[in-house]
């Protein structure tokens, strides 16, 4: 097991930096080459819900300023569940018809997630959920998002399902897909691994949804290799504030790329992702 030191030096590489300032530069890097983006926060254990919806508000304020492409992400958690914290957010993104997307988290948190969001949209319905193939839930859960008419990202998720710890990522991953594409009008294709994306892209293309290719900032991009072939749209999605893995170590023996990436961390053998080439094009200017 990685000590808790080397552990938080990976983390430092995945956030754009402290400040919501930090993620716009990368927005603003990101959205000239042709992409979306998604902005999100991370936020230490300790912070007050109210001090977390501050945050989501300021990042609601900078993308209007901004005029990004953007939208919000969050954890409902951060705020508590609480619906008038919502509400006023979602007052705020309503000027601009932001969606405002739900992250996902820890299998024990799925069932109030899901509640939350029912509630949720019968105040805002510009709002989009985030399915873990590796949850064997998520199917019944596609089954039910699907008649809600909002955009949906699948990713395979850092928590296993407690349950069925065995599941199959890459099988319940092109499964939610197929249960999703036709019925929903946007499906957000969130995965670093090229075959998995493509076979995903062959579905969803299928079907009068739309389907976009969304890749973590600080993660190597397979949207490269895919645009040789496919016309993608494509979303970055962005966090910064507090340093956090985005991937799960106990994984990595279960998948032989994230070896990499780790290794790449410690080592500083930097792939040439939009956290590098905005902290390159800093160094430039400096020098």
């Amino acid at each position: 097991m990685l000590k808790n030191n080397i552990i938080n030096y990976i983390a430092k590489k995945h956030i754009a930096g402290t400040y919501l300032e930090d993620a716009l530069a990368i927005c603003r890097l990101a959205e000239s080459s042709g992409w979306s983006t998604a902005i999100s926060v991370w936020t230490r254990e300790g912070v007050s819900f109210e001090e977390n919806a501050s945050k989501y508000h300021e990042i609601i304020s900078a993308i209007i300023n901004e005029k990004l492409n953007s939208y919000l992400s969050i954890k409902p958690s951060s705020i508590n569940f609480n619906l008038k914290m919502f509400e006023q957010l979602a007052c705020y993104a309503s000027q601009e018809k932001m969606r405002i997307h739900f992250d996902s988290l820890s299998p024990d948190s799925a069932d109030r997630y899901l509640k939350f969001l029912m509630e949720a949209i019968t105040i805002y319905p510009l709002l989009g959920y985030t399915l873990p193939s590796r949850w064997r839930r998520s199917l019944l859960d596609a089954e039910l998002i699907s008649e809600l008419n909002i955009p949906v990202r699948i990713v395979k998720g850092q928590w296993p399902d407690p349950d069925y710890k065995q599941i199959n990522s890459r099988k319940n991953f092109l499964e939610i897909i197929k249960i999703l594409a036709g019925k929903v009008p946007m499906i957000g294709i969130a995965t670093h691994e090229k075959s998995l994306a493509e076979k995903a892209i062959e579905i969803a293309s299928t079907t009068n949804t739309q389907y976009e290719l969304e890749q973590f900032f600080s993660l190597p991009s397979v949207e490269k290799k895919l645009s040789q072939k496919y016309n993608l749209k494509k979303r970055l999605y962005v966090v910064y504030g507090e340093p956090y893995l985005p991937y799960n170590l106990r994984s990595a023996n279960k998948r032989p790329a994230m070896i990499g990436w780790v290794l790449k961390d410690i080592f500083d053998l930097k792939p040439k992702t939009f956290n590098y080439l905005y902290a390159t094009s800093i160094k430039d200017r400096n020098t």
